[in-house]
């Protein structure tokens, strides 16, 4: 996909490393369009599930109480089809999020994203669940067929590094 094209897609905000509930509130009222969690015991700013879990559903109230429309995510689980590769698949998972974002006009609740990094598929659907995120964030090492065993939409980090930037 040329950069021109990507250049169309709208730009979604995600306030990420929330560990509190009035935190996650702001993020919310202040128009994030995803609010991240992060459960990776080594980062500083790890969450327990029994947090994450209290902090969602403060995040839930607040949007019931707001009147916010929660977007309608694409399935997730099945099949890559028109996909030809890794990048393709989390192009369209992530065409997906923005159309589901947009179909709010404007009133959409934001979406709850857990960051995992080299967890299970288990262990991620087993949170997901538990704690009632909207999107899985990949930010490890985790094989491209990944996306396909967990049970919500996923998104991928990318790293780049000051090697790999060019003034084109």
């Amino acid at each position: 996909e040329s950069s021109r094209e990507m250049a169309e897609t709208r730009t979604l905000v995600k306030v990420c490393g929330l560990n509190s509930a009035e935190a996650a509130c702001h993020a919310a009222a202040s128009g994030a369009d995803m609010l991240g969690f992060i459960f990776v015991k080594k980062s500083a700013r790890y969450i327990t599930p029994e947090a994450a879990v209290e902090i969602v559903g403060a995040v839930d109230k607040w949007i019931q109480e707001n009147k916010k429309e929660t977007p309608s995510l694409p399935q997730q689980g099945a099949e890559r089809g028109e996909a030809k590769d890794a990048a393709s698949w989390y192009t369209s998972q992530a065409k997906g999020v923005v159309a589901a974002i947009e179909k709010c006009k404007g009133n959409a609740a934001p979406l709850k994203v857990g960051v995992f990094m080299n967890h299970s598929a288990e262990f991620m659907n087993e949170m997901a669940k538990k704690v009632n995120l909207d999107i899985i964030q990949l930010h490890g090492s985790e094989p491209d067929d990944m996306a396909l065993k967990l049970c919500k939409p996923s998104i991928r980090v990318v790293h780049v590094d000051k090697d790999s930037i060019t003034d084109e």
